[in-house]
């Protein structure tokens, strides 16, 4: 799609914009059926996010007793890691799986998110 001056679009077929174009589709119906529960792709992201969770979860308690900041800053981290594994399980565990795991996740976001929101707002 090229404006022209008027301000109008015009089509002109350009090989680089179809390429960018399917490509990106491409990419989008491929990482959505790789995300399927059972799929290689969130055997990986899982074990992927596991260990990021302990590693997360570790350094907010090693920083048990340091200042403010670097405990809200790791907090902030290891609640963005939540996140993300919430979604990640939501997507591709088997609805047995999810029931095991994602009510304790719930708890420790909630957790989470609300000792960051009471402590480290002014940080």
């Amino acid at each position: 799609m090229i404006w022209t001056s008027a301000g109008s679009p015009r089509s002109r077929n350009n090989p680089f914009a179809t390429l960018a174009l399917a490509s990106g589709l491409l990419a989008i119906c491929g990482t959505a059926h790789a995300q399927a529960p059972e799929s290689v792709l969130c055997h990986a992201n899982i074990r992927k996010l596991d260990a990021e969770l302990q590693a997360t979860e570790r350094r907010v308690d090693a920083l048990n007793n340091a200042a403010k900041a670097e405990r809200c800053s790791a907090m902030r981290v290891h609640l963005n890691v939540l996140f993300r594994a919430k979604d990640l399980y939501g997507r591709c565990l088997r609805e047995d799986q999810r029931e095991q795991r994602l009510p304790p996740l719930s708890g420790s976001t909630a957790y989470f998110r609300t000792y960051v929101g009471e402590n480290c707002s002014e940080l």
